[in-house]
């Protein structure tokens, strides 16, 4: 199983693997640590498959892309460092729970 597939499922884990795609096509290196505090808002256990909804302001100042080629700053410079996120995730048979889906919304504060 590769490193997506164990945390995310469906339309979340279709939208994971073609960021990675696509940032290995374009030379792409990310560098640093992304930081998170999830908030779980909703919790619905007797729903099948059991859902929650989270709710994240991703901080990415400690983290960077370069180009692959030549190590040069690849990061936008308007780019924002924290970034909302709301997410849903699933438990699956094997009692794990897995990102069904996420968006992000750069208009809500952090």
């Amino acid at each position: 199983m590769n490193e997506q597939a164990a945390v995310a499922s469906g339309s979340a884990y279709q939208a994971l693997a073609g960021d990675i795609f696509g940032a290995q096509q374009r030379g792409l290196i990310y560098r640093g640590a992304l930081t998170t505090n999830p908030e779980v808002t909703a919790l619905h256990l007797t729903a099948s498959p059991a859902e929650a909804t989270l709710t994240d302001c991703l901080d990415t100042s400690d983290r960077g892309v370069v180009f692959a080629s030549s190590g040069n700053n690849a990061k936008a410079p308007d780019q924002q460092s924290r970034i909302f996120y709301s997410v849903t995730a699933q438990q699956v048979p094997d009692g794990t729970w897995r990102i069904s889906d996420f968006s992000s919304d750069r208009g809500h504060a952090c």
